[in-house]
């Protein structure tokens, strides 16, 4: 009888040490991983903020802005998303749509009470031909002169400014002109004029000469001039509000997170 009861006694303990066994080896539960195959930069020109605004994609940090600046590209999920922030004290939410590994560009203009996106499809996978680099312009300039801008670049030879045909011509305000490609290691001279025809264009604010259309309406002319590098990507981002333009220039692949 005493054999009998060690023995059933011994298999009570061996399922429950059994038992434990499974318990201690049952995996713990997993938060899934997010994958960020996309990646996208920001662009801050709400036009009446002068502070910086942190960005986010749902509740995904992504960067924090200066006004009038732009960020490095930032590693993100693709999908239907909320680009939120907060800009003088009131809460914004604009959506956005990506697509898994592409690089973006977020243009975010407009004013405080009414903001907007742009979301434009950067791509700088594909390198420009042998000995040029890649262009484009960015219109955030909140102009009381005109809202839509044409790009015009300096021909020596000619001693005339001029507009590419097809190219940079009639640049809506929020959106982005097309890359295009220009020789490497040339200095280009470029302004920003008003969209139209070159015969009735007018000019805007910056620098002027005895053009009486640009003494009328003035001229954005930046004061350096640009030397593109071989097989990178530029974009010139045109900021100004009222009267004065400005410029901030791009490097596409300086912006890439290794």
């Amino acid at each position: 009888m005493f054999k009998k009861y060690i023995l059933a006694l011994a298999i009570v303990c061996a399922a429950f040490v059994s038992c434990k066994d499974d318990k201690d080896e049952a995996p713990a539960p997993t938060t899934p991983v997010v994958e960020k195959k996309t990646s996208v930069l920001v662009i801050n020109a709400i036009s009446d903020n002068s502070s910086a605004v942190a960005f986010k994609l749902d509740a995904d940090a992504i960067a924090t802005v200066g006004a009038d600046s732009y960020s490095a590209y930032v590693p993100v999920a693709e999908g239907s998303r909320k680009l939120k922030f907060s800009v003088n004290g009131s809460e914004k939410e604009l959506p956005v749509t990506i697509e898994k590994d592409k690089y973006y560009t977020l243009i975010v203009y407009g004013t405080s009470e009414n903001p907007a996106v742009t979301v434009v499809t950067d791509n700088i996978t594909t390198a420009p031909p042998a000995t040029n680099f890649s262009y484009r312009y960015i219109n955030v300039f909140d102009s009381t002169v005109t809202k839509s801008v044409s790009a015009q670049a300096f021909y020596p030879s000619f001693n005339k400014w001029a507009t590419q045909v097809g190219a940079h011509e009639n640049i809506a305000f929020g959106q982005s002109s097309a890359f295009t490609n220009y020789p490497a290691g040339i200095d280009a001279e470029w302004r920003i004029i008003k969209a139209g025809t070159e015969t009735t264009k007018g000019e805007l604010s910056g620098a002027y000469n005895s053009d009486p259309r640009e003494a009328a309406n003035g001229v954005y002319t930046p004061t350096d001039k640009a030397r593109g590098t071989a097989g990178q990507h530029f974009t010139y981002v045109i900021f100004g509000h009222g009267t004065t333009g400005s410029y901030k220039l791009i490097v596409h692949e300086s912006q890439v997170i290794k």
